[in-house]
């Protein structure tokens, strides 16, 4: 709980006992133990009117924030770009530029991204907190997600990628990480061409090329929903085996084929091969892979022994 907005001070108060303390004179992101009942706390820092609570992720692009945006008293995700970054207004530009395109969008399968700006120089964005975080974290730990959760977010998503391209906007980076889910165990995607347009600026920004398209590994300026569609159907045969497909050419479609149809209906393994398709033009329409999540989605258990199988484990 915050007890003062005053930039000038950090008066806060511990969230387990109410205990009053003054952080003024702590490094940022240090942390210290209450001392009236011992609860470990984390120094807070004042941004522009937000308090960054703490780090979500770091790199050499940008720092992302768990933060409280203290005027409206609700927790929101801050995204700033690096001081080193920040020193060249193009690149600055392009930052802003990107987060403005995708401010654009509003749909339930989007990020919502709430401002934009720059405070002591430092182009920055206020985006909507995803409280569990992105769906790489739950892939790392090797749990296996479950064909309803996967179907649901994929679903999710796909949707809000169509919107975005009936808008006029590819993703550009369509990776696990991207997909973050809310307390209700609803996904979003973000980051929306950001390290892309930044990437073409000549910055490196480590963009995984595992989930790029083939066409997209020789040319990241590739502005076509087809590429994309490849990075999704890669990070859907991911979340539904575990682990990334084979991409040596000889025989990789059979491969990829015979590991899907062991742990998902036909009709979906077949599409996720069609996605996975070299070729962009063989790869499917959004509309075709939306109707396929959809049928799977709202499949019931019947005499299909794969669907049996699938509803016992759900």
């Amino acid at each position: 709980m915050v007890l003062t907005d005053d930039l000038q001070s950090l008066k806060i108060a511990c969230h387990n006992c109410s205990q009053r303390l003054d952080m003024s004179a702590l490094a940022p992101f240090s942390t210290v133990n209450c001392p009236n009942c011992g609860t470990l706390l984390t120094v807070p820092q004042w941004f522009s009117t937000y308090l960054l609570e703490d780090v979500i992720k770091s790199n050499n692009v940008a720092s992302t924030y768990r933060a409280l945006d203290v005027k409206l008293d609700r927790e929101v995700a801050i995204k700033v770009l690096t001081p080193e970054l920040a020193q060249d207004k193009n690149l600055s530009e392009i930052f802003l530029r990107e987060a403005r395109s995708t401010a654009r969008l509003n749909h339930p399968g989007i990020v919502s991204i709430y401002l934009c700006g720059e405070f002591e120089n430092r182009p920055f964005l206020v985006m909507q907190y995803m409280q569990r975080g992105g769906v790489d974290e739950i892939l790392k730990t090797k749990i296996q997600i479950s064909f309803a959760d996967a179907v649901k977010w994929l679903y999710q998503i796909t949707r809000a990628l169509r919107e975005a391209y009936n808008e006029g906007i590819t993703h550009g980076e369509i990776t696990p990480q991207n997909i973050l889910l809310d307390s209700q165990n609803d996904a979003r995607i973000g980051a929306f061409g950001i390290n892309r347009a930044l990437t073409m600026a000549g910055v490196d920004c480590g963009i995984d090329e595992q989930y790029c398209s083939p066409e997209s590994r020789n040319d990241i300026a590739v502005d076509d929903y087809r590429a994309d569609v490849y990075s999704l159907g890669i990070v859907m045969y991911e979340m539904f085996t575990g682990s990334l497909p084979d991409d040596k050419p000889k025989f990789a479609d059979a491969r990829i084929s015979r590991v899907l149809r062991r742990v998902i209906p036909e009709p979906l393994a077949k599409l996720i091969v069609q996605m996975l398709n070299h070729s962009s033009n063989a790869r499917p329409d959004y509309q075709t892979i939306i109707e396929t999540l959809k049928s799977c989605r709202d499949a019931k258990p019947g005499e299909n022994s794969f669907w049996q199988k699938i509803f016992a484990n759900k």
